[in-house]
């Protein structure tokens, strides 16, 4: 008895042994692993606070670079001040044109230092850096930069369209992706000319209209009752949030019409004067 016990015993610590470096070895293969996850998990986590600190970097960005004026991110040249506050094209000449209206000196809206065409010059590098801007897509909310953003919107497969028989009376409009399917779709296709000919003739009588007014005007503006006057456009504004300057006659009378002569101070760098 005493020498089968003993042989059991030592059985038993062998196979404990056994499974002891079983346990370990298994441990020390597992452990890579465990490290990857661990590196990976942290890689994930720094790659997910650098998108958010560029991301509000880009915040920070758009924010400083607005208009003095409309408090927007110009879509067209840029100008600025002699202290380097910025102003959109058509805010800086409808600051311009104020100041000349009123007989005054322009100002910067926000140092009030004067301002004038050959003061004021552009900022080519705001320009650049704001057609890099991050931008959405209206459509398919695509993020581009916003100097690809109207070669995008000409192509963009969600952009809105009409059906390809719509001149015929088809009312369908729907995004570009499914216009090819819709007008293959479409039952005016197949329609005979009897079933269109209403549309066409409401097409032809609205463009007799137009033609009809365009006649009159030029029948007005004929050598034979061209006529003079004078008329004195006084300024006005809008009221918008952000007025906008226009021009409005007081009524008189050609033709055995009425008129009212209306219009605003529109330009680019280009042409300042039109």
């Amino acid at each position: 008895m005493s020498g089968s016990g003993e042989r059991d015993r030592w059985s038993r610590e062998r196979q404990f042994s056994r499974e002891l470096e079983e346990n370990i070895r298994h441990s020390r293969d597992s452990s890579p692993d465990r490290d990857s996850s661990r590196n990976k998990t942290k890689r994930i986590k720094v790659g997910n606070d650098r998108e958010t600190q560029i991301l509000q970097f880009h915040d920070k960005v758009s924010d400083l670079l607005i208009c003095t004026v409309c408090l927007a991110n110009p879509n067209t040249d840029i100008f600025q001040c002699h202290y380097g506050h910025l102003m959109c094209t058509g805010c800086f000449h409808r600051l311009l044109a104020d100041a000349r209206i009123k007989d005054e000196q322009a100002r910067c809206p926000k140092c009030r230092v004067d301002m004038s065409r050959n003061s004021c010059v552009r900022n080519l590098v705001v320009e650049l850096l704001l057609s890099e801007l991050l931008t959405d897509c209206i459509y398919c909310n695509t993020t581009m930069p916003r100097n690809k953003l109207d070669s995008h919107s000409k192509e963009c497969k969600g952009r809105p369209m009409s059906c390809v028989y719509a001149k015929v009376g088809c009312a369908w409009s729907g995004p570009a992706h499914a216009s090819h399917q819709h007008a293959e779709e479409c039952d005016y296709q197949h329609r005979l000319a009897k079933d269109i000919i209403a549309h066409i003739n409401k097409a032809d009588k609205e463009q007799e209209e137009q033609a009809e007014k365009v006649r009159s005007v030029t029948s007005f503006m004929s050598s034979a009752k061209l006529f003079f006057t004078d008329i004195v456009l006084n300024p006005h504004r809008t009221g918008d949030y952000i007025p906008t300057l226009y021009y409005e006659s007081s009524k008189f009378n050609l033709f055995g019409h009425y008129w009212l002569g209306r219009g605003k101070v529109t330009g680019d760098e280009h042409n300042y004067e039109r």
